[in-house]
């Protein structure tokens, strides 16, 4: 049976979420998409996947959340949304313990039986998925209007850059002065070029080398980045790329001569 995508009210009166859930963040394992976990994945246990990591607790790696309020981020039914968390249990990316609490216990939330999720820990690197893309500023957030294969090219292209350190640079940033800098304000477009000048006259260094911020499309990285994501078809990437800069969640621009891909970490880092 096909999943079906549930497009949430903007506004959610009968699910409370907290502020303090935009600040919350998943350290997303690289391994799980570069090992191809993240291809395999049908789109529903993907999109739960997500949603669970970013509830978690840090350091026990447990969530609590209802399955009301899992639908309503990850933009599934609720029959998708526990058919899913079957699937990531036998992947072995989650243990699930059913009706092992009371309500959501994190966050202000109808009390109603909920599961324990415990989202396995992986070793080695990450990337972070914002709580941003699941709700911000009292609205359901863009991950559960992308579509399926958007969601999946996303995180691929999330995990083909640098990591970390790249991510720390979006947020110190922002503080600075607002990513909306990072972009031409005519048409949108990447201006990697201007912002290195700012970066050497200002004397503040990269963290990474500016290579590690982009992924060249190539048609080698092309089909790797297709691969990871679990996309068989070009046109298939091409509609996702599309959805995903629609939604400001990437930009696609020329730079010395190539075409390439800047994932961004959630839309509103992309300008105002």
């Amino acid at each position: 049976m096909t999943s079906v995508i549930v497009r949430p009210e903007r506004r959610i009166a009968h699910i409370a979420v907290s502020e303090r859930f935009e600040e919350r963040i998943f350290h997303f394992p690289r391994s799980v998409v570069t090992n191809g976990k993240w291809a395999t994945l049908p789109p529903a246990a993907a999109s739960v996947y997500a949603v669970l990591g970013v509830h978690a607790n840090y350091r026990s790696h447990i969530a609590f959340a209802s399955q009301e309020r899992i639908s309503m981020m990850a933009g599934y039914s609720r029959v998708s949304v526990s058919k899913g968390s079957k699937i990531l249990e036998g992947r072995e990316l989650i243990l699930v313990t059913r009706g092992a609490g009371p309500g959501n216990t994190s966050f202000p939330g109808p009390i109603t039986v909920t599961n324990k999720y415990y989202v396995r820990p992986r070793g080695g690197d990450w990337f972070t998925f914002d709580g941003k893309l699941l709700w911000a500023a009292g609205e359901v957030g863009a991950w559960s209007r992308l579509g399926p294969s958007a969601r999946k090219l996303y995180v691929a292209s999330r995990a083909m850059v640098y990591g970390e350190a790249w991510d720390q640079f979006w947020r110190d940033d922002e503080k600075r002065h607002g990513l909306y800098e990072w972009f031409d304000s005519a048409d949108n477009s990447f201006d990697l070029e201007s912002r290195v000048e700012w970066f050497e006259l200002s004397g503040v260094d990269y963290p990474v080398p500016p290579n590690c911020f982009y992924i060249r499309l190539t048609r080698r990285a092309s089909l790797r980045l297709r691969a990871l994501a679990g996309i068989r078809d070009k046109r298939t990437f091409d509609n996702a790329l599309e959805d995903l800069i629609e939604k400001r969640l990437m930009a696609q621009f020329g730079y010395e001569g190539e075409e390439a891909l800047l994932p961004i970490p959630y839309p509103s880092a992309w300008g105002r």
